[in-house]
């Protein structure tokens, strides 16, 4: 699953929510040394900001609910955290 967040950096996305214990990616297993935005989200017309603000997440058989419901509350503050600090803030 990708999930994009504006003024958000993926790569900062994956510290934040590694620090909770849930670990995304912020791109492909075939460029994860790259700091670029996935060239797939890019050719799906996404804009700059909004791919090189994606992470990806991988999902099991084995996820229950309460995995899921954690994840979700870990988002919102993950990202308010990153915002908060990101020199890219929009607007």
């Amino acid at each position: 699953m990708n999930i994009s967040f504006l003024n958000c950096e993926g790569e900062a996305m994956t510290v934040e929510m590694s620090l909770k214990g849930v670990y995304l990616s912020s791109g492909s297993a075939c460029t994860s040394r790259i700091l670029e935005p996935s060239h797939v989200l890019l050719a799906l017309k996404r804009k700059y900001e909004e791919a090189h603000g994606s992470v990806l997440m991988k999902t099991t058989p084995f996820l229950t609910v309460s995995d899921i419901e954690y994840v979700l509350t870990c988002f919102p503050e993950a990202v308010q955290r990153i915002r908060s600090i990101s020199p890219f803030r929009g607007g």
